[in-house]
């Protein structure tokens, strides 16, 4: 005898009941890899705006203003850009307004240690501030400054544990939030929400307001050679 054909209304009930299932899951996995893809893309631009505030902090004494400035600059295109010089300074006023609350920048090195060990009175009396300076000048062939010459320069017992060149690379660390109006809708959240479930006692204030705002933290670390006297921030 030949078998009785089964019904294919039961057939597409339950294609139907695995759409169902599926459905939602490929929905969030697409979600999920295209806010990967913008974090990765607006990582590659802070990169590059960090590259650009570090080099700027190297030539103006390592200051922070000036870094925040070349931050912003160098992020103005991912804040709308423009075809002219009235839209472009709409979208540099825009990351300035954004990044005020937004973005941190962290002088990692060089640090109160380094100087303690390497601070030069003639550097600070030449810039004519009263805060300590390193110098820059003549790293190849002095190991202290000049009117230091007994200064600790062993980085094995000093307290920075530097040489007078390593004390002279700027090294930043830059953190920023990822707004939400950048952000894939519900995948973003997402992303949040696992960062606030995954870390719910981070000690890092400011991180911790990035991710309360919505936003989702990025982090760029850049080293440079200072091309200027470093003045202690």
């Amino acid at each position: 005898r030949r078998p009785l054909p089964r019904p294919r209304g039961r057939q597409r009930g339950a294609g139907a009941a695995e759409f169902v299932i599926v459905a939602p899951a490929l929905l969030a996995l697409t979600l999920a890899m295209l806010q990967t893809g913008l974090a990765y893309h607006a990582r590659s631009i802070v990169n590059y705006a960090s590259f650009e505030a570090a080099r700027a902090g190297s030539v103006a004494h390592a200051g922070l203003a000036s870094m925040r400035l070349a931050f912003a600059r160098a992020m103005t295109t991912y804040y709308g850009g423009g075809r002219d010089l009235a839209e472009i300074a709409d979208s540099f006023a825009a990351a300035q307004l954004d990044l005020a609350t937004a973005l941190r920048i962290e002088i990692v090195s060089p640090t109160r240690e380094s100087f303690d060990d390497y601070y030069s009175p003639a550097a600070a009396q030449r810039l004519q501030t009263s805060a300590r300076v390193l110098p820059s000048a003549q790293l190849g062939v002095l190991d202290c400054p000049a009117e230091r010459a007994n200064c600790n320069a062993d980085p094995a017992s000093n307290r920075s544990g530097q040489t007078l060149a390593d004390a002279n690379l700027l090294k930043l660390r830059v953190t920023w939030g990822l707004p939400p109006a950048k952000q894939v809708p519900l995948a973003g959240r997402f992303f949040t929400w696992a960062l606030r479930t995954l870390d719910p006692d981070d000690e890092d204030a400011f991180r911790r307001s990035l991710v309360e705002a919505g936003r989702i933290p990025l982090v760029s670390q850049v080293t440079l050679r200072m091309q200027s006297d470093a003045i202690e921030n």
